[in-house]
């Protein structure tokens, strides 16, 4: 380290060094065996570094997978392959979101994100009947889809179950079409004088007049 950085100026020679002593174990991270507050760690230690540190710590990152297995061969990268890419973007995009948001969001994300390409099946009725709320909303980010998530929070136990029921149901007993949905709920959203949990209330009154 000292040979490698002689020609170094000193606040880049404190990056290197500070960088390459964060102690966070990538694969580690990609597996879930990490928890959020490794990268509340990893956030606190690059912030006297800048956009700079955080660049570079991504970097250090990316070389040291592409290195993994250099001692087999020093002919190109024998480890990072498409399917490794593919596997070690999120999580990558997971520590560059870290820049701009704090770590446990980021840790949620990126859980988030990993579980649901793995899940088979709904989590719950609830999971089930949100998810399709989601569609209904057109949502197609995280940014789109929270302001619904909450406004579902927002409903009583009861009308959660009800409205859980409804948008569930079997096409031949209660399953209902629902056209123009993501119109009205954009609509409700954008109105403040209605807001996104009357529009989900108003549903629910539609559903006992169909039941």
């Amino acid at each position: 380290m000292a040979t490698s950085t002689t020609c170094v100026r000193p606040p880049y020679k404190k990056l290197i060094i500070d960088i390459l002593s964060v102690d966070f174990e990538f694969s580690q991270f990609l597996l879930g065996e990490n928890t959020a507050a490794n990268l509340v760690m990893v956030k606190e230690r690059l912030k006297a570094h800048g956009q700079d540190g955080h660049s570079f710590f991504l970097f250090r990152i990316f070389a040291q997978m592409c290195g993994k297995l250099g001692s087999k061969s020093q002919s190109g990268c024998l480890f990072m392959n498409e399917n490794q890419f593919k596997r070690c973007t999120p999580g990558l995009d997971a520590l560059q979101a870290l820049w701009v948001s704090d770590g446990r969001a980021c840790y949620n994300d990126f859980i988030l994100l990993r579980g649901s390409k793995a899940m088979s099946r709904f989590a719950s009725p609830e999971h089930q009947a949100l998810s399709r709320l989601l569609c209904l909303f057109d949502a197609s980010d995280k940014d789109g889809g929270s302001a619904l998530c909450n406004a579902f929070d927002e409903l009583e136990q009861a009308e959660r179950s009800g409205l859980t029921q409804w948008l569930n149901g079997d096409a031949e007993n209660c399953g209902v079409i629902i056209p123009g949905a993501a119109a009205m709920l954009q609509a409700a959203k954008a109105n403040t004088m209605v807001g996104l949990p009357s529009a989900l209330r108003l549903m629910l009154k539609v559903w006992a007049v169909e039941t």
